[in-house]
Parts: C-alpha cells; sequence; structure tokens
C-alpha cells in the first residue's frame, strides 16, 4: 500500500477500520510531516490540530536515531501523549511514512481514584460491620427467647407411646416456620405408621390366605372324585343323587373360595402396558350387558392409560358382577361412563341396588369381608389393591336403599 495524494480516501477507509480494531485513534504522516489520514479527520478539518507533524518527532525519527517516541501534546487544555513510529518500506527500507497514536495518561489518576475508592470501601464495611453487631445482637437476644419456648414443648411430646402431638405457635417469623414444619412430621409421620399398620395387615392377610387355600383344596379333590363316584352308582333320578350333586354345588363353591384366597396370598405385580381405557371398558361390560335397556354406556373415545389389561378387567367384572348382585327386583338399571378429568380418567359405575348400610361401608374394601354368603370377600380387596399398583384411586359413593357408585381414577398415559 502507497503513500500518496490519489489513495486519501482508501487510507481513511483503513485507518478507520484499524481504529475500531484497536480502538485507538490513528494518524498517518507522509515522510516530510504532512497529514495523510486519519480515522478522526474532523478533528484537522476543523483546525483543532494541525495537519504537520510534531517537529520533534519528525527530526528524530528521520534521523533515525529511534524508531519511534512519545511526545507531550495538547489541545487547548486538554493535555495527551502521542507515540510517533516510523514506516519503511519493506524492499529499500527507506521512510516512506509515519504513524502517530495519540492516548491520554490515566496511570496516575486512576491510582488516585483507586485510593479514594478503597478508603470509601473501607469506610462504609467498618460501618456496616459495627451496625451489623448491634443488629446481630440484639436479634439474638430476641431469637433465643421463642426458641427455648419451642424447645420447652417439644420436651413434652411423648415419642415412646407414639403419640405426636402439634405445637401451637401463632407468629409466622422463622420459628412460626419451624412449628409448621413439626406439625406437618408429625402428621406424615401418623400416615406413615398407618401406612405400616395396613402393610402389616395385609401381609398377615396374606399369609392366612396362603394356609386356607392350602388346607382347603387339599381334600376337595378327592371328595369331589369320591362324590362323582358315588353318583354314578345310584340313579339320576333318586333322591341320593340329587344330595349327591348339591354335594358338588358346595364343593365347587369350596374350590372357587380356595382359588380366590390363593389368587388374593400371590396377588402377582402387573404387567403394565398402553391400552385403551375406553375400548377395555365397553369389552369388560359387554360380558354383563344382557338387555340394552340393563346397562347404559357413556364412553369418551379412546383415552390412552398405562395398565394392566387382565387385572383391570377383573376389577370391572367384579365391580359390574357386585352391582347386578345388589338389584334385587327385575327393574335393574346399571350405568356406567368414562370421561377424562385433566391427566386422570374417571370410571363410574353406578347401580339402582339395594345400597351400602353405613354400619359396614368401612369394611367394603377390608380382606374376607362380604355381604354375600357365597361370597370369598377379596373381590374388592383385590380391586382396591390393583388400582392402587396402577397409581390410581378407587371408592364408592352409597345411600341405602338408593345405590351404589363405585369410582375410578387412573393416571393417562
Amino acid at each position: 500500500f502507497k503513500l500518496n495524494e490519489n489513495n486519501k480516501d482508501q487510507l481513511a477507509e483503513k485507518l478507520v477500520e484499524a481504529s475500531e480494531l484497536t480502538e485507538k485513534d490513528i494518524i498517518v504522516f507522509d515522510d516530510e510531516g504532512h497529514l495523510m489520514g486519519s480515522n478522526r479527520q474532523q478533528v484537522f478539518d476543523l483546525n483543532l490540530m494541525s495537519d504537520l507533524i510534531n517537529p520533534k518527532a519528525l527530526e528524530v525519527i528521520q534521523s533515525r536515531k529511534v524508531e519511534s517516541m512519545i511526545v507531550d501534546e495538547s489541545i487547548g487544555s486538554l493535555e495527551f501523549k502521542t507515540v510517533y513510529s516510523g514506516i519503511y518500506s519493506s524492499t529499500k527500507n527507506e521512510l516512506i511514512g509515519i504513524l502517530a497514536v495519540p492516548f491520554f495518561d490515566f496511570k496516575n489518576h486512576l491510582n488516585r481514584q483507586q485510593i479514594e475508592v478503597f478508603n470509601s470501601l473501607t469506610n462504609l464495611f467498618m460501618g456496616i460491620f459495627i451496625l451489623t453487631l448491634l443488629i446481630g445482637n440484639y436479634g439474638v437476644a430476641r431469637l433465643l427467647d421463642p426458641i427455648q419456648q419451642l424447645s420447652d414443648r417439644l420436651k413434652k411430646v411423648n415419642y415412646l407411646t407414639g403419640k405426636y402431638e402439634t405445637l401451637t405457635y401463632n407468629s409466622k417469623d422463622e420459628i412460626g416456620l419451624l412449628v409448621k414444619e413439626y406439625n406437618r412430621m408429625t402428621k406424615k409421620l401418623d400416615e406413615s405408621k398407618e401406612d405400616l399398620a395396613r402393610m402389616q395387615k395385609e401381609s398377615a392377610w396374606k399369609e392366612i390366605a396362603r394356609q386356607v387355600a392350602h388346607e382347603i383344596k387339599n381334600p376337595l379333590t378327592p371328595m369331589k372324585l369320591k362324590i362323582q363316584q358315588m353318583q354314578r352308582s345310584v340313579d339320576v333320578d333318586s333322591g341320593e343323587y340329587k344330595s349327591l350333586d348339591s354335594l358338588l354345588t358346595q364343593v365347587d363353591a369350596l374350590s372357587s373360595i380356595a382359588d380366590s384366597f390363593s389368587a388374593f396370598a400371590k396377588l402377582p405385580a402387573p404387567k403394565i402396558e398402553i391400552l385403551d381405557f375406553s375400548e377395555l371398558v365397553e369389552t369388560a361390560v359387554a360380558i354383563h350387558k344382557l338387555d340394552e335397556h340393563e346397562v347404559k354406556l357413556k364412553l369418551e373415545s379412546k383415552i390412552l392409560i398405562e395398565g394392566d389389561p387382565k387385572i383391570l378387567s377383573q376389577i370391572i367384572n367384579n365391580i359390574m358382577l357386585n352391582a347386578l348382585q345388589s338389584i334385587v327386583d327385575n327393574d335393574k338399571r346399571i350405568q356406567v361412563h368414562l370421561n377424562r378429568k385433566g391427566q386422570k380418567v374417571r370410571l363410574a359405575i353406578t347401580d339402582n341396588g339395594s345400597g351400602i348400610p353405613n354400619d359396614i361401608k368401612d369394611n367394603i374394601f377390608v380382606p374376607y369381608f362380604s355381604t354375600k354368603d357365597e361370597g370369598s370377600g377379596i373381590g374388592l380387596a383385590l380391586a382396591k389393591k390393583g388400582i392402587e399398583q396402577l397409581g390410581g384411586n378407587i371408592w364408592f359413593e352409597s345411600e341405602e336403599g338408593e345405590g351404589t357408585t363405585f369410582f375410578i381414577d387412573l393416571p393417562v398415559a
């Protein structure tokens, strides 16, 4: 790139680009000290600075005593420094121009400012430290009194008997939050105790079911074979044959009860898969839909859930069977509604049966409790366990003489 009068505009563009990269002002003079270009040309156009180089810098650089030098300069009362450096050709090593970079000497000024800021910060932090000590002493005194009160109240809590009493503290400060968390913890402890007791009872029931199923089923098979053998030796129309047939019915009933006990004791883990709950409900209900007026369906189409289709079908079949058996007259009306509520799907099965008496409502999901002579009391217990394993909930609403509605909530896939 040659410095001459013909490429001043191009030189100015180059200097502006270089200035943006270096974030410095740049001035270029020719080898005689005349201005060739600057990134701030308006300073020279307004005659704020001379178009000629500082004579002292020109003399030193032309004589090649040094390659660059720093000169003190000023514009009015504004003092600054400028670095002058020679520009030489790469071929003949001749001076072809002089580069000037003005800058301000902020070092001493910054040092003074730093000292002033440091002193101010020191004074500020000392004041804050002293104020913090005073406030801290006052706050500790205020804090220790309610903590002592809380400690005294905690000592009165009876841990040995397992009775977790809640605390009363009306203030809404930090101690109030602590008391609130303690009360929440005691509530969770009570719930955990109830869950543990329920699990222990369930485990005991399973063990009983396993033993009962084993003890019942062992003699049933030879008894059934012996009765069938006796039947073949008597006349079909005789009273003895009918008595033996009645015994076979009772043996089958006992076998069914034993199978229910065995199923409860071996309650398998659900095999989870994504399924269309609407289709499953419709298929399960169709088994019991003998008359189109008996069962009315109202199902939302295609609701996907994660569950075990076998377990869910058994649960719905059991509830439908209970609903049909609860209706004593011939006017059987069962309504099945399935709809989505947010991230859950709700199944409601309503019958017009005799309802559930208030004195037995708490025992409906208890294993082996049944209001039917031929019932094992396992069906609803298995239903509750199966629904809870799938992350859902099952409950009922009933009014004696009006009917019963069983509800099942399950999470949507």
